[in-house]
């Protein structure tokens, strides 16, 4: 292959399996402004330039269509492609994944507003200008720039996007000036077989018990594509997914028809395409079907309607809320088996769901047990007290009437009375409330013989 660098319009032209030698660059500049205005457009590959036409022959059927290419670096034909409506009855484009599922429309062209219906990008151009011609024999797009000097491609990409790009001639780079679908995650199968697109960080990742196959060895049968790398567990940007083509992935451990293969949940904002849909009763019942079937690789049930699905399984986003519910994977019966993070999660969740409310619950009747003690306790700790003070209160009175009958005439030899010689003085019950703060434990002093003492 010889490459050419045109200085004045700063782009690299190719000539492919050209085995003369070149002598004057004019003149090639000049052989291809012809095969410009001629044929060059008749066969597009993966780019649409400005002038070129992407249409259907009536007569022949035979159509004009952009294809992607396999890789980054592998030119041959690849798995997206761009038509115009193969019945002819519409104006639409459709990208089409194998040549055979439609996976994207345009919309219908409107010739006023010179746009597609289902891309508002275009409402706002000021570059191109599209035309759609349609006669008896032939339909197709073509397009041209306003401004001649800008450069301009349409772009059939290997992500499954077409997208349209203009020329800096200052940083030397293509500019993206729109693409559809807008979101990677809606383009389909953009990561291969048994591949999951999350949502949340826009990442292929392989779903649980499967690991990526090598996009040299499609199939794991040339021994020359060595290891498959397992990456079950990891995950990585689309753009690197894509640079190894949408192989997708494959299962890390072979299923047993008939064994106690398993189960695991995970959640999705969308199930994947062409479900079957057999008649059941029951979410039991409907796993129960996908088990004893061998060619089933997963299940789902949603609003009492049970969903199989047979073969590869295309199409799988993942996405924190899980708004579409849960996809069951068919699982290998094998103890090296990773045991997925969205099953282990939701084990977490159950074990959490009745532990907390258990631990709660013995708090609860722990602090109610403690309370009926406390106050146990207390009453008891009140009526030993008020025994206690009757006990006192009982012998100062006995001693008061002792006292208050003695006879008072009684002298002895120093001629005073009996009571005037008492050492022992009576007082009221007023006074040594008082006196003792109402007979406070920390105003006791101890016991005696006698009972207890107070300061």
């Amino acid at each position: 292959m010889l490459a050419i660098y045109v200085s004045d319009v700063d782009v690299l032209i190719c000539f492919v399996n050209h085995s003369k030698e070149i002598k004057q660059l004019n003149q090639v500049v000049k052989t291809l402004n012809w095969v410009s205005s001629n044929q060059s457009f008749d066969h597009p590959t993966d780019t649409w330039l400005p002038g070129g036409k992407l249409g259907l022959n009536k007569n022949t059927r035979e159509t004009q269509s952009l294809t992607s290419w396999r890789s980054l670096e592998d030119p041959a034909a690849g798995i997206f492609s761009l038509h115009l409506d193969p019945s002819g009855l519409t104006s639409q484009y459709i990208i089409k994944y194998n040549k055979s599922v439609q996976v994207w429309t345009s919309g219908e062209w409107n010739e006023q507003a010179k746009t597609f219906d289902l891309v508002p990008e275009m409402r706002s151009n000021y570059i191109y200008n599209f035309s759609y011609i349609s006669n008896e024999n032939e339909s197709y797009f073509t397009y041209n720039l306003y401004n001649t000097s800008i450069i301009s491609r349409f772009v059939m990409d290997i992500s499954g996007q077409i997208k349209q790009y203009t020329w800096s001639f200052t940083t030397k780079r293509w500019n993206l000036f729109w693409s559809q679908p807008v979101n990677l995650c809606d383009v389909y199968g953009i990561c291969g077989p048994f591949g999951n697109c999350n949502q949340d960080t826009l990442k292929c990742e392989c779903l649980p018990g499967f690991i990526r196959r090598s996009p040299t060895d499609r199939d794991f049968q040339d021994p020359t594509g060595g290891c498959v790398q397992n990456i079950s567990n990891s995950e990585c940007g689309l753009i690197d997914w894509l640079q190894d083509t949408t192989n997708g992935c494959a299962r890390n451990a072979s299923l047993q028809c008939g064994s106690e293969d398993w189960f695991q949940s995970i959640p999705t904002s969308n199930l994947p395409d062409n479900p079957q849909s057999p008649q059941v009763n029951s979410a039991e019942e409907c796993k129960l079907v996908c088990k004893g079937k061998c060619s089933c690789n997963a299940y789902a049930y949603r609003d009492s309607e049970c969903w199989l699905w047979d073969g590869e399984i295309l199409n799988v986003k993942q996405q924190s809320d899980g708004r579409a519910g849960d996809l069951y994977l068919k699982s290998a019966a094998s103890r090296s088996s990773p045991i997925p993070n969205t099953e282990v999660r939701k084990r977490k969740a159950i074990i959490w769901k009745i532990t907390i409310p258990l631990i709660t619950l013995v708090a609860i009747i722990m602090g109610a047990l403690g309370c009926i003690y406390l106050r146990k306790r207390n009453k008891a700790h009140e009526r030993g007290r008020l025994k206690e003070l009757q006990w006192v209160l009982t012998d100062l009175l006995k001693n008061k009437a002792t006292y208050k009958d003695t006879p008072n005439t009684n002298t002895f030899n120093d001629g005073k009375t009996e009571e005037e010689t008492q050492e022992l003085q009576i007082f009221n019950i007023a006074c040594l409330t008082i006196a003792t703060n109402n007979f406070c434990l920390k105003n006791k002093l101890g016991e005696g013989g006698f009972g207890p003492v107070y300061k």
